[in-house]
């Protein structure tokens, strides 16, 4: 209930919810976050600070105070990672508490901010975050955690900006300061991406290779703002990337080789060797003579086709379909390729058949109680419709390499029966007269069309499946 209360009492006062935010965070152990929402809450409506009873001060100070001695025992713990992270977020919350007016209201802040300074924090930030770093730089997890390591001091970065903009009257100290910060942030990062791709570089091999050259590419982004081509990581990745596509063109130029040297008169073989060929000239263009043996293995193993069809759908799949393994000539052809639809006929035909019945049918009881019958005499005619609708179809493909023949008729029948009752019919559901439609001419060719689609469909791709493995 309490809970519900302070919820509608949050939506009413929006202001609190920072600090009721700033609580939940300090629950949970974000300390930095704990700092910057209590100083937004009171930074963005002084009149918070001035409704502040003592007792709530004095919360809020213990909370600051058990902050200060959580980050005074990590800076002193064994472990590098702590100590690393300790200075990162004490920079954080003094860059905060240094632009909060409120902060010299706290005790635990003024005895923070007056035994510290920006400078001597970030310094010790950089020092022990470049340690921890050294220690991870090595050819394992792909870097994954070194890189997670430096760019923890992009946090430092995102503080220094959240204040400036927030705080348009900064005098002109702290701006150059701040400036200087982030240049060194920049520089910290870019150094630290560039000793990483150093290392890879050596290893030599192309995952490396590949490896640093995006390495080198992400050292410069970072920090080009304050210089192009710094510690010529740009000429860096450019040198890499011109190794690696190396690497990359004569690996895959000799595989082509392997499948052009083994294909004999498997087309097959040819297409896979131009493909490898093909793979050579997107890292470098005109690699040794491949364009020689792009058009060598293109002519010995692509088919050379002629098409055929009257049927603009089918003409189309044919053709995209046959992209991959052959090309259209008008000379030289290997496969002729020939697709015709026939004219839909359409044709319908009824029955009609004539049924007297008879049927006696209890009405009532007499006085005795003895059953009522009356006989019913009617007539049942039933009236069948049948509709059939057909195109035939011709696909024909000869060649050297390969011949095949079909024609069919696409055939689909629909049946409608219709009942109709007179004379005297019973009085029950069993004899009602029925009205089913034929589907009718257009109706009916939309359904053989969709059959023949699918049908025809089917032979192409078995003719593509059996071309593929020539």
């Amino acid at each position: 209930m309490r809970k519900i209360l302070f919820a509608i009492l949050c939506l009413l006062f929006v202001s609190c919810s920072n600090l009721y935010k700033a609580n939940k965070a300090y629950e949970r152990g974000d300390y930095v976050e704990n700092v910057v929402l209590t100083f937004k809450y009171f930074d963005e409506k002084p009149e918070n600070f001035k409704e502040l009873n003592e007792k709530k001060k004095n919360e809020i100070n213990s909370k600051f105070s058990n902050i200060f001695e959580y980050y005074s025992k990590q800076k002193n713990s064994e472990k590098l990672e702590d100590r690393n992270r300790a200075n990162i977020e004490l920079f954080t919350i003094y860059i905060v508490s240094d632009n909060s007016q409120y902060a010299g209201e706290f005790q635990a802040e003024r005895e923070f901010l007056a035994s510290n300074n920006a400078k001597n924090l970030f310094n010790q930030a950089l020092k022990t975050n470049k340690e921890l770093f050294l220690q991870n730089i090595g050819l394992r997890d792909d870097h994954t955690y070194a890189l997670k390591v430096i760019d923890h001091t992009i946090n430092m970065n995102i503080a220094i900006d959240a204040v400036v903009e927030s705080n348009k009257s900064l005098d002109r100290n702290k701006v150059e300061l701040y400036n200087y910060f982030k240049k060194e942030i920049a520089k910290h990062r870019a150094d630290g991406y560039i000793s990483l791709a150093e290392v890879e570089e050596k290893e030599g091999s192309n995952r490396y290779l590949r490896s640093a050259q995006n390495l080198y590419y992400k050292a410069n982004e970072i920090y080009s703002k304050y210089q192009k081509n710094y510690r010529n990581s740009y000429s860096k990745y450019e040198s890499t990337k011109y190794k690696a596509d190396l690497n990359d063109a004569e690996d895959n130029y000799n595989k082509g080789i392997t499948e052009y040297r083994n294909a004999g008169s498997s087309k097959a073989k040819y297409r896979a060797a131009n493909y490898y060929f093909k793979e050579a000239q997107k890292y470098v263009y005109n690699y040794k003579d491949t364009n020689k043996l792009l058009n060598e293995t293109k002519e010995k193993g692509y088919f050379k086709y002629s098409l055929n069809s009257n049927n603009v759908d089918v003409k189309n799949k044919i053709s995209n379909d046959l992209n991959s393994i052959a090309y259209p000539v008008t000379n030289g052809i290997e496969l002729f390729i020939d697709y015709r639809d026939g004219d839909y006929n359409y044709n319908t035909s009824s029955n009609t058949n004539t049924e007297q019945l008879k049927k006696e049918v209890q009405t009532g009881v007499d006085s005795t109680g003895k059953p009522i019958m009356k006989v019913y005499n009617f007539t049942k005619i039933t009236t069948t419709i049948e509709e059939i609708g057909t195109i035939r179809y011709t696909f024909s493909v000869r060649g050297a390499y390969y011949n095949n023949n079909i024609s069919n008729d696409i055939t689909i029948k629909n049946t409608v029966n219709n009942v109709k009752y007179s004379g005297e019919v019973p009085p029950s559901s069993e004899y009602r007269n029925s009205d089913n439609k034929a589907l009718g001419s257009n109706e009916l060719k939309k359904k053989v069309e969709e059959k023949l689609k699918k049908e025809v469909n089917g032979h192409i791709d078995s003719m593509i499946k059996d071309l593929k493995r020539i």
